[in-house]
């Protein structure tokens, strides 16, 4: 980590330059946020042209790198604001207005949406800044959106789990938020991530271009692991709808004691497979559909149902197992074992 010193640079707020350089934004006027600014705060953060102020204890509290600054002495003749030292730093006024509420504000707590936006605002400078407590809470709202586990997976398909991300379901959202994760190794979110990649492949590969920006380029190691995980996605999707055609073939298959007439199931699984491209690989990714998501059953005798859910429960546990792996990721484990 770079010394505090050279992080935090204490200036003369006259002289501070802007974040880019330009003459433009140096000679624009100083403004204060009218979102971060606490009458009884004791420190006027500046990012760019825009002032924030707020409480020393609680950055100290939050980050060694701000504790670590307000232990050296206050030189004289520092600029103040009202009363309050100024603090300039050379990060976005965004970022920094995201990273101080986050510290005080219960709307940014785990239980209420935010966009995305937000959380790479928070990431990035809980990283820059130190801040463990700010990533976990920001990690909490990533494993909410993309699960590490089948039953997050399940509980945000049924609704039961709420966005934690008001706009992840845009591709902008998706993609910004892989390029963010493989930046600080934030890996655990990668296969439901890379999952969801897999029904917006044409979109995925203009997001690898190079001109596309920094914060939402995709990089070309998840899209060659995309493309190869999806291509073993439905080729796998397609050998379990075999397999329960098999069983439900008579008088060989799996249930014996089928109540439709004739081969009823069986001609119904098979026919309908066909008009839902069950037997073709290359169409939409399905392995980790919940039962309830396959209109076929409904064309089941009952004894039927219950063998073809039980083997679609199995197909999706296994699918759910491998999936980190599928995209060559390694496993759960190794991803969930990770220190980041």
């Amino acid at each position: 980590m770079e010394p505090s010193q050279e992080r935090l640079e204490k200036r003369r707020r006259e002289d501070s330059g802007p974040i880019d350089g330009s003459e433009a934004e140096h000679s624009a006027p100083i403004t204060r946020s009218t979102t971060v600014w606490y009458k009884d705060g004791n420190i006027v953060i500046q990012a760019g042209r825009v002032q924030f102020r707020f409480y020393k204890g609680i950055l100290a509290r939050s980050s060694t790198p701000f504790s670590d600054l307000f232990e050296l002495p206050q030189p004289a003749g520092e600029p103040e604001v009202e009363d309050c030292p100024v603090l300039v730093i050379h990060d976005q006024p965004e970022d920094i207005e995201v990273m101080l509420q986050s510290l005080v504000d219960d709307s940014y707590d785990t239980r209420f949406p935010v966009s995305y936006k937000t959380v790479c605002s928070t990431i990035r400078m809980a990283h820059k800044y130190d801040m463990p407590t700010l990533r976990s809470k920001a990690i909490a709202r990533l494993t909410m959106e993309f699960p590490d586990t089948l039953e997050g997976w399940d509980a945000r398909a049924k609704g039961g789990g709420y966005a934690r991300i008001g706009d992840v379901e845009t591709t902008d959202a998706l993609f910004a938020l892989i390029s963010l994760a493989h930046r600080y190794e934030i890996r655990r979110i990668l296969p439901a991530a890379y999952y969801k990649c897999c029904s917006k492949m044409p979109e995925l590969l203009k997001a690898a271009e190079p001109t596309v920006d920094i914060e939402k380029r995709v990089p070309f190691s998840a899209l060659e692991s995309c493309f190869k995980g999806r291509d073993i996605l439905l080729e796998s999707h397609v050998e379990a709808n075999y397999s329960i055609l098999e069983g439900l073939a008579r008088p060989q298959g799996n249930v014996p004691d089928c109540m439709s007439r004739s081969d009823s199931c069986y001609t119904s699984w098979r026919n309908h497979g066909h008009e839902e491209g069950l037997w073709k690989s290359g169409r939409e990714v399905k392995g980790l559909d919940m039962w309830e998501q396959w209109p076929l059953v409904l064309h089941l005798c009952e004894t039927c149902r219950h063998y073809t859910e039980e083997c679609l429960t199995h197909s999706r546990e296994r699918t759910w197992e491998n999936l980190p792996q599928y995209f060559d990721l390694g496993t759960w484990d190794d991803l969930k074992n990770r220190n980041y």
